[in-house]
This record gives C-alpha cells, sequence and structure tokens, in this order.
C-alpha cells in the first residue's frame, strides 16, 4: 500500500504556458493614476532641462564659431577677430589688404622700427575700429573692382560697406570727442580715396576739406610716436595729391597758401609778338637756354615764361645746395605750386608744343620729389603718369626747331618718370621703343644728352635719365615694348596708398 505523501506530480510546461506565466506585461506593477501623473511631470521637466541646455550648448558653440572660425580671419592669423559681422565679403577683402595694399603701399611710409606700417600699425588699429576697417574692406572692395572693369556702384557687397561708412560717420561728426579723432580723419581720407577711384572728384573734394578742417580744429599733429609719425606723414601725402591733381588751396600753412602766385585762376593763355616787352627778355635771359630759345619763338605763353623763370631759381638751388630740414620744408610747397600752375594751364587753350611741355614739367616735378625728397613713385601716382604716357603716345613726331629738342626733354623726362615708378601704367613698355625708334637723336647718349643740357638738368636727374635710357635700349633690342601690354589683373589703382 504506498503512502500519499510520496505520490509524485508532473507539471508539464510547454510554450503556451510559458509565454503567459512569463510575459512583461504580467510581470507589471499597475500604477496607481497619481504616481502616473507625478512620473510625467517628472518626465517632461527633465527633457524641457535637457532641451534648454542643448540649445545654449549650441549657441555657445555657434558664438564661438563666429569669433574663432578660420572664414572670420585671415591666412595669416585664422582666428583673428574682425571688428564687423563676418561675410565672405569681409574676410576676402582683409586678405586683400594684407596681401596687396599694404604690401604695396605701406613700404613708402617706412621708418625706423616699422618696415611696413600699414600692416603693424594702420592693420591692428583697424582691427580695434569698426569704422575704419569697414572703411578699409570698401576701399578694398571699389578698388578690386575696378581693376576688373566691373562697376562699384552696382556691387551690393561695395554699397553695403560704404553706406555703413558714412552712417556711423555722421554719428561720429556729432561727438566733439571724435569729430576730429584719428580715425575718424583716417576714414575721411579714406573715403576720398574711395571718391576718386571712381572718378568722383567733387566728393574727393569735399571730403579732403572736411579733412583739412578737421585737422584744423585738433590743432595739427605732433609725431611723438611712431603712430603719429605715420598719421602725420599720411595727410602730408594726401595734401600733396590734391594740391595738384585738384588745383585746390592746401593747408592754412602760409606759405603753402602763397606759393601759387604765378598763374591766375582765371587768367587766359597770352602769347607774345616780337619785339617782346623788356621784362620778358629778361625772364627769358634767366632761364636754361633750350627754353629761351624756344619762348623766342612765340609758342609759348606769357604765363608758362613766367612759371619757367620762378621755376629757374628753385632749379638752381636744387642743384647748388643740399636738401634738407627748414630748406626742404620751403621747397615741398613751392613744387606744390608749380604744380597746380601746371594743372591749370593744362586747362587752357595753348599750342600743341606748350602743352606737351607742360606735361614734361609735371613729370619733371615728379623726378624731383624722388631724387631730392626720396618720395617713391607708388601706385599714388599711376593715374597721373597714366595721362602723361597717354599723350606721349599720341604726338606725332616733331621736325621743327627748337621745338623739337623740347619734345626730346620732355620725353625723356616723362619716360624717366614712367621707369622710375613702382606701379606704373599699362603704358609705359610702349613709351620708350617709340621714342626710341621716332628721334635719331637717341641713337646714343651722348647725342641726345647734348640736347637735354640745354633744359633743366642736374647730375642727380642725369643718373637716373641714363638709367631708364639704358633700360629702354635694352629691351628694344629685345623686342619688348613693341606692342601694346596685355591688361594685367594685378591691382594697380588709380591711386594707392597714400593713406588710408
Amino acid at each position: 500500500m504506498e503512502e500519499p505523501g510520496n505520490q509524485l506530480t508532473v507539471d508539464v510546461i510547454t510554450p503556451q504556458t510559458w509565454t503567459q506565466q512569463y510575459h512583461p506585461k504580467s510581470r507589471r506593477v499597475a500604477l496607481s493614476h497619481q504616481r502616473r501623473a507625478v512620473f510625467k511631470s517628472k518626465q517632461h521637466k527633465s527633457t524641457k532641462s535637457k532641451e534648454l541646455l542643448f540649445q545654449k550648448l549650441l549657441e555657445s558653440q555657434s558664438q564661438s564659431l563666429t569669433r574663432r572660425s578660420s572664414t572670420n580671419g585671415s591666412q595669416f592669423d585664422p582666428f583673428q577677430s574682425f571688428p564687423v559681422s563676418s561675410a565672405p565679403s569681409v574676410s576676402h577683402m582683409a586678405q586683400y589688404f594684407l596681401q596687396v595694399w599694404g604690401p604695396q603701399h605701406g613700404r613708402a611710409f617706412a621708418f625706423e622700427g616699422h618696415k611696413n606700417p600699414y600692416l603693424s600699425l594702420l592693420w591692428p588699429f583697424a582691427l580695434q575700429t569698426d569704422i575704419y576697417f569697414e572703411a578699409l574692406v570698401a576701399l578694398c572692395r571699389g578698388t578690386l573692382l575696378v581693376v576688373q572693369s566691373k562697376s562699384a556702384h552696382q556691387d551690393k557687397a561695395f554699397a553695403l560697406h560704404r553706406s555703413n561708412v558714412m552712417t556711423k560717420l555722421r554719428r561720429r561728426l556729432q561727438d566733439p570727442e571724435q569729430c576730429a579723432d584719428d580715425a575718424t580723419i583716417l576714414v575721411v581720407a579714406t573715403l576720398g580715396t574711395i571718391d576718386y577711384i571712381l572718378g568722383d572728384h567733387n566728393a574727393a573734394t569735399a571730403h579732403v576739406t572736411g579733412m583739412r578742417q578737421m585737422i584744423k580744429i585738433r590743432g595739427g599733429f605732433k609725431a611723438n610716436t611712431p603712430w603719429d609719425r605715420l598719421l602725420q606723414a599720411n595727410v602730408t601725402a594726401y595734401e600733396s595729391l590734391w594740391s595738384f591733381l585738384f588745383a585746390a588751396d592746401t593747408t592754412s600753412n602760409d606759405i603753402i597758401q602763397n606759393a601759387s602766385q604765378i598763374l591766375g585762376k582765371s587768367e587766359l593763355t597770352t602769347y607774345l609778338s616780337h619785339p617782346f616787352p623788356p621784362d620778358v627778355c629778361e625772364m627769358l635771359a634767366k632761364v636754361p637756354r633750350g627754353f629761351s630759345d624756344l619762348g623766342l619763338t612765340g609758342v609759348l605763353s606769357l604765363q608758362i615764361i613766367r612759371l619757367l623763370a620762378d621755376f629757374n631759381q628753385l632749379s638752381v638751388q636744387l642743384s647748388s645746395s643740399p636738401v634738407e630740414g627748414k630748406f626742404e620744408m620751403a621747397l615741398r610747397p613751392k613744387i606744390q605750386g608749380v604744380l597746380e600752375d601746371l594743372h591749370r594751364l593744362a586747362t587752357l587753350q595753348t599750342t600743341p608744343t606748350e602743352r606737351f611741355l607742360t606735361n614734361g614739367l609735371v613729370a619733371y616735378c615728379y623726378l624731383i620729389r624722388s631724387i631730392y625728397f626720396d618720395e617713391v613713385l607708388t601706385g599714388f601716382y599711376e593715374n597721373a603718369l597714366k595721362i602723361l604716357a597717354e599723350s606721349a603716345l599720341k604726338q606725332p613726331p616733331c621736325t621743327r626747331l627748337p621745338d623739337r629738342k623740347c619734345y626730346l626733354w620732355s620725353y625723356t623726362m616723362i619716360c624717366t618718370a614712367l621707369e622710375t615708378s613702382v606701379h606704373p601704367p599699362l603704358e609705359w613698355k610702349s613709351l620708350m621703343p617709340m621714342f626710341l625708334r621716332t628721334y635719331s637723336e637717341t641713337n646714343s647718349w651722348k647725342m641726345l644728352k647734348r640736347d637735354l643740357e640745354t633744359f633743366f638738368w642736374e647730375d642727380n636727374l642725369a643718373q637716373l635719365c641714363r638709367t631708364a635710357y639704358d633700360e629702354g635700349v635694352r629691351r628694344k633690342k629685345e623686342g619688348q615694348g613693341l606692342s601694346p601690354p596685355a591688361e594685367t589683373r594685378h591691382s594697380t589703382m588709380t591711386i594707392r596708398n597714400v593713406v588710408l
């Protein structure tokens, strides 16, 4: 008889019974309605806080990218921070300034400790001054468009940057503390440069007049620091430009104001016939023989005879005395006055010989600045040199004496100025070969020099002209310059540097 406790029981588990027993739904604990509400509330708050944290993280990363991205700096310093909103045009023009504009024009203002003050002084100042930085962006943008033969007025980026600068400038002019500070003066000078590049001479003259008034308000400059020295040099360079390009009155300096007294602003040219008055004969006796012989033929007006006689005194001083100190300060405005007179004379009705002689005298003044004042003929002179080159290329051969000798001297001055220029216009390579082919006197330097010595001629000038002549002869033998040069994409603007 079997005992009841020893009975064997077997539980048969099939897949169906196992699934029913261990299914997740059957293991869940039923939550009350209140517990479900609390759980959902905590879950919502946690999700919201995570979203806010993620949004702040994105904003901080975005700001960091704007401030540190390489597109907001230059290739020289990818992490450089610009003082205006980053845009492709901004970074592009900043790179243009550092690689093209600054290297081309800054070296002309080099002094001890600063081989290129445009990069070592002007650029750091621009990075700290939003209005001036944007003015440089507009300047570089306008320059590049002109070089590419595109209209700056139809360019949205140029119009935007220039408009921003004008708006900020109006606000600064209403502030007594900012209306005449360094940044404002530099901005006005830069806007004047932009106007000149675009051919708006009236606006450029207005900006220069405003710059002069600002300088008068602040009482001039004190060159105590390298920055002050650069600022003063730039303003002086601008004054030199406007004085002979626009025939405008220069600064309040009495010497400069009285420098141009030879040709009245409303005076018309007067040509004399024999017998000449005694005072005219006296003036012709004072000038070099080449000018005197030309004047006696009646092709020169009374105005240019007076100018030549007055300028002859300056030429004698340059060749006999060292140019330094106060003597240099007196000569600079004198040369500016001569250039103003030549500019006004060029607008009047003159004989062909006198008109070309006027161009030769302008080139001679440029060479004087280069020789005696160590002024580099940078792209700052490009537009003026372009006018001289185009005029010389259009001149028909002159066969009549003594006009022919005057043409030889004028051609030599213009060709030498072009050879000396750092950024000459496109026509420069064509002019010297044409001059050498047209006039037989150029077959030898000795023969040419014999005629040149009868005009304004000094030893330093002779060395410069000889160098230009030898270079022209070399290019002629090599066959260079016989065809018009192709247009270049290199950034040679009509007026480059001078201050920004």
